[in-house]
């Protein structure tokens, strides 16, 4: 560098920012009656990261898998079934474990949950009995299918994604920029920003409360993870989506005879991709530390509530198998009497 006579300067870009938009390229405008050219080498890209959020309990997938107005529509159906069970048990006389209500409702959730339960005798209630049991095969299998899923995966909770989300939540503001992040969030929060040196220092106080939020470059923040942790992740961290600002790096070399060539050898540097794998080798090493995992914001990026939109197929099951289940009811009826 001392033989070609070239400098290294570091640039913060603005964004959004009229007078540091200004400032800066009347500083380039400066350095070039001085120094012929510069040229770009490198971009720092900083960004807003939060701790992931939490899982929910594993538990919370029974209510989760449902909407409300499904659930709803259950507990009316279970209702229905056990009035409708205990109306016909009335006018018959040969059911005497159902003239019971609560009976009834216990028989007609039990069908729900896989429960064995005694068979009415009567071929009326019989035929309503069988009709509820197909209901209940559509309903039951499909919860059970997604419920299962749940276990497996059972998503996060709400998942912090915006500024404002932070600010309103009192989330302590930690940054190790200090230019460029000053001018872009200054006068936008309300409990404060807190600028720290060194990145390490930063991590590390992003590590012990989940109430902070840090303004860090992904590559340094990983770097600094690894050094403090090595391939243990304890907690992943959660990239917001806008509010970036952008380091620029410039090297500025003052012999005007090595620019073009100098230039056309670094654009191929960066065009091949070089900065960016001599980056990652050096902040992760093995190529297996991922800490800023992109999270859903949302429960349809991973699962979508089953709402009665979605329930058709099964309720078109159920008529379909309503039929058939009354053909084969009509079928033995007439073997019966023809074998009586």
């Amino acid at each position: 560098m001392n033989h070609m006579n070239l400098k290294l300067l570091s640039k913060a870009s603005p964004k959004g920012w009229k007078q540091r938009f200004t400032k800066l390229f009347r500083d380039l405008s400066a350095l070039r009656g001085i120094q012929p050219g510069f040229i770009l080498t490198y971009i720092l890209k900083y960004n807003w990261y939060v701790r992931q959020a939490d899982p929910y309990p594993i538990w919370a997938g029974i209510t989760r898998v449902f909407d409300t107005y499904v659930w709803i529509c259950v507990a009316l159906s279970v209702s229905l079934a056990s009035l409708i069970f205990w109306i016909l048990a009335l006018y018959s006389r040969a059911e005497n474990n159902y003239n019971n209500i609560f009976y009834c409702a216990l028989n007609s959730w039990g069908v729900i949950i896989n429960v064995g339960v005694t068979m009415p005798r009567g071929k009326l209630i019989r035929w309503v009995f069988f009709i509820w049991i197909i209901y209940c095969l559509c309903i039951n299998t499909i919860f059970q299918t997604f419920f299962v899923s749940f276990m497996i995966d059972p998503g996060r909770l709400h998942q912090i994604d915006t500024f404002d989300e932070m600010n309103d939540l009192g989330y302590e503001l930690l940054s190790t920029q200090s230019e460029g992040f000053f001018y872009d969030f200054v006068g936008k929060t309300r409990h404060g920003l807190r600028h720290v040196l060194n990145e390490q220092n930063a991590v590390m106080l992003a590590l012990e409360s989940s109430n902070r939020s840090l303004f860090i470059n992904e590559q340094l923040f990983t770097r600094s993870y690894y050094d403090l942790c090595g391939n243990n992740i304890t907690y992943r961290f959660h990239k917001l989506q806008g509010y970036e600002s952008f380091y620029h790096m410039y090297i500025m070399f003052s012999n005007p005879h090595i620019g073009g060539k100098f230039s056309k050898i670094l654009s191929q540097y960066l065009q091949a991709g070089i900065p960016n794998m001599i980056i990652n080798k050096i902040c992760d090493p093995k190529g297996t530390l991922s800490l800023t995992k992109r999270t859903p914001v949302n429960l349809e990026e991973e699962y979508v509530t089953i709402s009665l939109i979605h329930l058709q197929s099964a309720f078109y099951s159920f008529i379909i198998l309503n039929c058939f289940a009354i053909f084969v009811f009509l079928c033995e009826i007439a073997i019966y009497r023809l074998r009586a």
